[in-house]
């Protein structure tokens, strides 16, 4: 799996937006799963060389429920790995901040009093045209509601720096 998550940075495939493309490339049905040829191809189309043994050693591992094939977003949460204990901390303090009301979940209503869009270019955009737009960067299926999950799933995707370079940016950007 280490293999297979370095290529992938390797290729620049560092955030969620390209981890997702490239998972969409390897599903080629468009069934929302891969199967252990689709895993093989789509590795193989990525330059990186496993063996048939190496490939169904990964498949084996992420097919927690033995179905012969591969949620796709558990193969993303998989590639994408976890967020260290510090990392996950400040997300979760970022989280509990934007979500005003304590709904479970950060909607428009949360970020019309609460976000601060001084660098979003409101000279072209309206506060509120702002606030989708910053909802969007978060909300994987478009619901207009970003749950805790959608929100982890981002910053894993971009947690690459050191836990206190990490800690700092997200403490700097939501004000902690």
């Amino acid at each position: 799996m280490e293999k297979l998550r370095s290529k992938l940075l390797e290729n620049d495939v560092d955030n969620i937006k390209k981890l997702g493309d490239v998972l969409r490339d390897m599903d080629r049905n468009n069934d929302s799963v891969l199967s252990p040829s689709e895993l093989a191809d789509g590795i193989k189309n990525l330059g990186l060389e496993m063996t048939e043994e190496e490939v169904m050693e990964i498949f084996t591992e992420l097919d927690k429920d033995e179905s012969k094939t591969l949620d796709l977003q558990e193969f993303f949460v998989a590639v994408r790995g976890c967020l260290s204990e510090a990392k996950l901390d400040v997300c979760m303090k970022a989280y509990k901040k934007l979500d005003k009301d304590d709904s479970g979940v950060i909607d428009i209503n949360d970020l019309k009093d609460g976000y601060d869009f001084k660098g979003a270019a409101r000279s072209v955009m309206t506060h509120e045209e702002a606030a989708q737009r910053f909802l969007l960067m978060f909300d994987s299926n478009k619901d207009g509601k970003v749950t805790k999950e959608e929100f982890l799933n981002y910053y894993a995707g971009r947690s690459r720096m050191s836990d206190d370079k990490f800690v700092k940016f997200v403490s700097a950007t939501w004000k902690l």
